[in-house]
């Protein structure tokens, strides 16, 4: 059975997600389409829109086969590590193609850029690796943001490279995804084909952000998501005042006075944006505070917890199909990759304390959305949910 594989949030499911499980399945040729998708937290900081079980049955019944989870840690991790992860998944599916949405649908540039950026992020590329870093820093200093840093001090190294690509979010992720591959494929045995779909306008299909602001305005999930933000605001605010600002340096996406900066807002901010705007300048933007946040939120030091190799993932069904079902049976008689089915059973018996710290975060993860809505711990937790099979 030939797999296409494709990392995602479904935050929510929408149109643009159809299009690219259908139009890379026809250029594939796949037999079986597998998805590792986010937990109940997003890359770019805060609570998905609705829970993970329930996103994932909801891509099942729109044409994925096979969704498994995206561990925590690298869940609300920076674009690297969520790349990194998630193709160290596919990969342990023995996936044959990697399909992702971009912008720019350009794979000869996106390959470019991600050989580049493979180069210049390496300590070993000695001059390379010097110039850039030091290049950003000057220009930190000067107050360009990072993102607005990095591409001009590229386009002074590779003059011949266009990194306006660098602007596009899919892109950056794509670059991520490429840049995962090109590591992965150094060590893999079996080589993950990609495919670059180009991104259809809302012409044809609303994105998951005018989704997301519409389900705000909702009769029903609007009051729902208001009553979440309120709750989710109040365990930062705790999350924050409980500890010190050497405690909040030490998470990761903080350092250089963010701690600081956030134990000094959070007596005046009334929301999470509130606080993120006091917050954020063009040494911190947006999406770094959020994610900081969220790491505040669970408890962990995601920077330690992770691991640069990604060997302390493992493999576990959140929902599938019949072929779903087939084709992870197959995998699992090929694959040396932990397969979760029973997470009590893997607490209790699992010996790589590793493997525990990652699915322990994904648990509490789990717990604080039930919270957020009001739900049943016991019902909702991971310790007790299974496979959803459809």
């Amino acid at each position: 059975m030939k797999a296409l594989g494709i990392i995602a949030e479904f935050n929510p499911f929408h149109e643009g997600h159809k299009y690219l499980i259908d139009t890379a399945s026809a250029l594939s040729g796949a037999d079986v389409c597998v998805s590792v998708m986010s937990g109940d937290f997003v890359q770019r900081g805060g609570y998905a829109y609705f829970d993970k079980w329930k996103r994932a049955e909801h891509a099942v019944k729109q044409g994925v086969d096979l969704i498994v989870e995206l561990p925590q840690i690298y869940a609300s991790a920076s674009a690297k590590h969520f790349a990194g992860a998630g193709v160290k998944i596919l990969s342990e599916l023995s996936c044959d193609y990697m399909a992702f949405g971009s912008e720019s649908g350009n794979l000869d540039e996106l390959i470019q850029l991600a050989e580049i950026l493979s180069k210049v992020d390496n300590p070993n590329s000695g001059l390379f690796y010097e110039s850039f870093r030091n290049g950003i820093k000057d220009k930190n200093k000067e107050g360009i943001t990072y993102p607005a840093a990095r591409e001009q001090v590229l386009k002074e190294m590779f003059p011949d490279a266009d990194f306006s690509i660098l602007r596009n979010s899919n892109d950056i992720l794509g670059i991520e995804y490429l840049r995962a591959l090109l590591e992965n494929d150094s060590k893999a045995e079996k080589h993950l084909t990609p495919i670059a779909i180009k991104r259809i306008g809302d012409d044809y299909s609303k994105s998951a952000s005018s989704i997301r602001a519409a389900l705000k305005l909702d009769d029903v999930e609007g009051p729902r998501l208001a009553k979440m933000q309120k709750k989710y605001f109040e365990l930062i605010r705790y999350g924050i005042i409980s500890k010190s600002e050497d405690e909040l340096e030490g998470f990761d996406s903080a350092n250089e006075g963010l701690g600081n900066k956030l134990k000094k807002a959070i007596r005046h901010a009334r929301t999470v944006d509130d606080l993120i705007e006091r917050v954020k300048s063009k040494r911190y933007t947006y999406t770094r505070i959020s994610r900081l946040l969220t790491h505040i939120l669970l408890v962990n030091n995601m920077l330690e917890a992770r691991s640069p190799n990604y060997d302390n993932i493992y493999i576990r069904p959140l929902a599938m199909n019949k072929k779903g079902a087939e084709y992870i049976r197959k995998i699992k008689n090929e694959s040396n990759a932990i397969f979760i089915d029973d997470v009590a059973k893997v607490i209790r018996y699992e010996k790589d304390s590793s493997i525990i710290e990652t699915l322990m975060t994904d648990i509490r993860a789990a717990d604080i959305y039930a919270m957020l809505q009001d739900r049943d711990m016991y019902s909702e937790s991971d310790y007790v949910r299974k496979t959803i099979l459809l």
